[in-house]
């Protein structure tokens, strides 16, 4: 079985497109809700993941894991990765996989002046401390040629899908805010104007871009 992290973003959506057409290897997408990132943690990924999830079941079937964290200090805000890697090692040992991947795309790697392969290596580096006698980083958190794609590559693998998708980090109601550095890298990869309109991949709604 093979193990995706899978938010409803642009990337793992379309590394488990990709995973889904192109291997014959049971898939288990996992979810990890975050109740301390408030709106796009809460509601908003809840409902971009219950969009997607009939759309990509009928490319093939898969198992949605899911799991939930709760930090009650909203003071304490972890990155994203001090979560899902930790959760991808338990439920790697938990389920026998034979791979697990958290999507990655070029642009990460290039905002910390990385190239993808050192990148992936730092931040899945945080469970190393973690890992077995018998078990190496690159036995439970491959590198997978798709970190290295652009996010408009990304976009075309998902084709359609794509407006199903959220970027977003600090969508306002369920609404891309269409501000922050997400919305941003998105609008370039889309090739849209700075001065167009970018929908909403739920509501279809559009808001300014600035």
């Amino acid at each position: 079985m093979i193990q995706l992290m899978w938010s409803g973003g642009v990337e793992s959506t379309s590394l488990l497109k990709l995973l889904l057409e192109t291997t014959n290897e049971p898939i288990m997408a996992h979810f990890v809700r975050m109740d301390y990132q408030e709106d796009r943690k809460t509601l908003v990924e809840d409902t971009v993941i219950a969009h997607l999830l009939p759309e990509m079941t009928k490319i093939r079937s898969f198992k949605l894991y899911k799991s939930y964290v709760q930090i009650a200090d909203h003071t304490v805000t972890p990155a994203d990765h001090e979560i899902l890697y930790p959760f991808a090692l338990l439920t790697h040992r938990a389920h026998r996989c034979s791979a697990s991947y958290r999507a990655l795309c070029a642009e990460d790697a290039k905002n910390w002046n990385l190239d993808p392969i050192p990148y992936h290596a730092w931040r899945a580096g945080l469970v190393a401390p973690m890992l077995k006698s018998s078990e190496t980083l690159e036995s439970v958190l491959p590198f997978h040629y798709t970190y290295a794609w652009p996010k408009s590559k990304h976009l075309e693998n998902l084709g359609a899908l794509a407006e199903l998708t959220m970027s977003c980090h600090n969508p306002i109601r369920g609404k891309p805010c269409n501000h922050c550095k997400k919305c941003a890298e998105r609008r370039i990869a889309m090739g849209v104007p700075v001065r167009d309109l970018i929908p909403n991949p739920i509501t279809n709604h559009s808001g300014p871009v600035v």
